[in-house]
């Protein structure tokens, strides 16, 4: 089975329902999408939490890795 394209090129914005102390600079959104592994969105405390993604076109989502 070919490998399917990674639409993190398509997106065009991006939001969190919150970040573990407010700290972006080490747990925030930006960290989503680095494709570093040493890095991660960290959200506060408490539920619900959500990422919400936007895409710059119409895109087709067959699978999520987390």
């Amino acid at each position: 089975m070919p490998q399917a394209e990674s639409l993190v090129k398509h997106i065009s914005n991006s939001k969190v329902s919150s970040v573990l102390n407010r700290d972006t600079a080490s747990y925030g959104k930006n960290h989503l999408f680095d494709g570093c592994t040493e890095t991660c969105w960290n959200s506060d405390q408490g539920t619900p939490q959500h990422v919400l993604v936007e895409f710059s076109r119409p895109v087709c989502i067959r699978e999520i890795r987390i």
